[in-house]
């Protein structure tokens, strides 16, 4: 549904991963909800093998989860 990409939150000073909203789905508003949910139960979650959830932003334009970085390979 996306890509992820890693970024730097500045108001913290800590590298992050960057989950964005594929374009062809952010008009598709069932998707904009399921990427929405995604984030929400992630975020519920606490376990040493489950990234944490910082963020989500959801607009007209794009979405994007903000979540803990974990270094490492795919």
């Amino acid at each position: 549904m996306g890509a992820v990409f890693l970024a730097r939150q500045i108001s913290l000073d800590r590298k992050v991963a960057f989950k964005v909203l594929a374009p062809r789905f952010a008009r598709n508003a069932n998707y904009v909800r399921r990427f929405f949910r995604e984030a929400q139960v992630a975020a519920q979650l606490r376990h040493p093998n489950i990234v944490t959830t910082h963020d989500i932003v959801v607009s007209e334009r794009s979405s994007f989860i903000v979540m803990e970085l974990v270094e490492g390979q795919d």
